[in-house]
C-alpha cells in the first residue's frame, strides 16, 4: 500500500478544497478541520489584539491553494466511505450536540471533549472557543433521527422493551 498524498478535494470543498483534502488524508470530517481553522484564526486575533491576525492563515490558505494538486476522482471515492461524518448529536447534547458528536465521530466519550473545550476556552480567554462553537453550531448539520434511532436500539440499554412498548 502506498503512501497517502495529500491533495485538494474536489467533492468536499467550500474554497479551494483544503479543508476537505486534510480531512481525507487523516479520515477525519472536513467540517472538524474548519472549525479547528476559525479557532486558530481567533487565538491569532486575540494574540495580535487586531484582525491583522487572520494573515497568517489566509497567506498559509493561498499558498495551500497553489501548491497542493487536486485529486484525482478515483482516489476521493475510495476515501469518501472510509470517512466519519461530524454530525450534530441529537441525544447526547448538552448545548448544541457538538460535543456529542464530535465524540460519535472520535469513538471518545463526549465528556472529556466537553472537559477539553472548558479548558481550551479558560486558557484562551474563551472568545477563541466560543466563536468556533458557534460557527459549528451553525454549519455543523443535525444528526438524521433515523441514525441515532439505529444507535440507540442496537448499543446495550438503548433501546430496552419490545418495539411496541414506546409511547
Amino acid at each position: 500500500m502506498g503512501m497517502k498524498k495529500l491533495h485538494r478535494s474536489q467533492t468536499d470543498k467550500m474554497i479551494a478544497g483544503i479543508c476537505g483534502g486534510l480531512g481525507e488524508l487523516f479520515g477525519v470530517d472536513a467540517t472538524a478541520i474548519r472549525l479547528g481553522l476559525v479557532f486558530v484564526v481567533a487565538v491569532l486575533v486575540l494574540l495580535y489584539r487586531s484582525p491583522v491576525g487572520i494573515l497568517p492563515v489566509v497567506l498559509a490558505y493561498g499558498v495551500g491553494w497553489i501548491i497542493i494538486p487536486v485529486a484525482p476522482a478515483e482516489a476521493e471515492r475510495r476515501e469518501a466511505g472510509a470517512m466519519k461524518r461530524l454530525v450534530r448529536s441529537r441525544t447526547d447534547r448538552k448545548i448544541a450536540g457538538i460535543c456529542g458528536g464530535l465524540g460519535e465521530m472520535l469513538s471518545v466519550d463526549p465528556t472529556l471533549i466537553r472537559l477539553a473545550v472548558v479548558f481550551i476556552g479558560l486558557v484562551t480567554a474563551i472568545l477563541p472557543i466560543l466563536l468556533a462553537y458557534l460557527v459549528g453550531w451553525a454549519i455543523i448539520p443535525m444528526a438524521p433521527p433515523q441514525e441515532e434511532e439505529h444507535k440507540r436500539s442496537v448499543l446495550p440499554g438503548g433501546g430496552g422493551g419490545f418495539e411496541g412498548d414506546r409511547r
